[in-house]
This record gives C-alpha cells, sequence and structure tokens, in this order.
C-alpha cells in the first residue's frame, strides 16, 4: 500500500483490512522500512505490507482518513522501486571494488617500475665500479 506522506500506518487516521481469495481477512501489518519512489508523476510510500500466501484476488478496503492521492501498488510497482534501489547498490559496489582493483595495479606496478629502476642503478654502479678498477689495464668497451 503507498500514499504520498508518512510511512506508518499509526500516523494515518486509516484503518486498511484485506480480505482473501476465499474471503478469509489478511493481517496487514506496517511497512517497516522507508520505501519512496517516483510512479506516474508521484512520490509513493510504502506504508504496509501483507503476505499473499494464496494466488487469487485479494479485496483491499481503506476506511477513515484516506488521502485523495492514496492508491494500491501491488506487485510490479514496487518490485520496480526495489530493483531500482538495489541496482543502486550494486552498482556503487562494482564501481568501488573497480576503483580499488585499479589503484592497487597501479601501486603494484609503480612498484615494479621502481624495482626495476633500482636493479639497473646497481648495475650500471657495479660496473662503473668494475670499469674503474680496470681502468689503467683495459679500455672500457661495450658498456
Amino acid at each position: 500500500m503507498q500514499s504520498s506522506g508518512s510511512n506508518t500506518l499509526a500516523a494515518l487516521p486509516v484503518e486498511l483490512t484485506v480480505t482473501g481469495p476465499s474471503g478469509e481477512r489478511v493481517t496487514v501489518a506496517p511497512y517497516e522500512r522507508d520505501l519512496r519512489f517516483y510512479y506516474d508523476g508521484r512520490v509513493l510510500t510504502a506504508i504496509a505490507v501483507i503476505d499473499a500466501t494464496t494466488a487469487g484476488t485479494y479485496n483491499v478496503q481503506a476506511t477513515g482518513d484516506v488521502p485523495a492521492l492514496a492508491q494500491v501498488a501491488v506487485g510490479h510497482v514496487v518490485v520496480v522501486g526495489l530493483v531500482a534501489n538495489v541496482v543502486g547498490v550494486v552498482g556503487l559496489f562494482l564501481v568501488s571494488v573497480l576503483g580499488v582493483a585499479v589503484a592497487v595495479a597501479v601501486a603494484v606496478a609503480v612498484a615494479v617500475a621502481v624495482a626495476v629502476a633500482v636493479a639497473v642503478a646497481m648495475i650500471v654502479a657495479k660496473r662503473g665500479r668494475i670499469a674503474s678498477s680496470d681502468e689503467a689495464e683495459r679500455p672500457l668497451v661495450g658498456v
């Protein structure tokens, strides 16, 4: 159930009655989270939830101070809002993981480059020391 405004049944002077396919009364519970999404140009807020355990037609009646723009949204309308939220969270997670992976790859590449540069510098320094000790005896060729 959605309506514009508050997300709890206690905040609304509305009594919801739901009957199942065989006429049995279905328990209506307040929606415990804050679910708001846009639908048909309006912001909708979940206020109640039922457990529809049997396939068939359910009758929903609202009595009391029912807001003029109140509407019942079943199944796909609520799912669209939840899917959008889940996709957003998963997308943010994947972008974060990708960012960390790129940062780690760059750090490893820099560390390898520094290690190679140090190794080259050590080889050049070692050859320079050898060449300087042998300079008097033979010319330095191909270093």
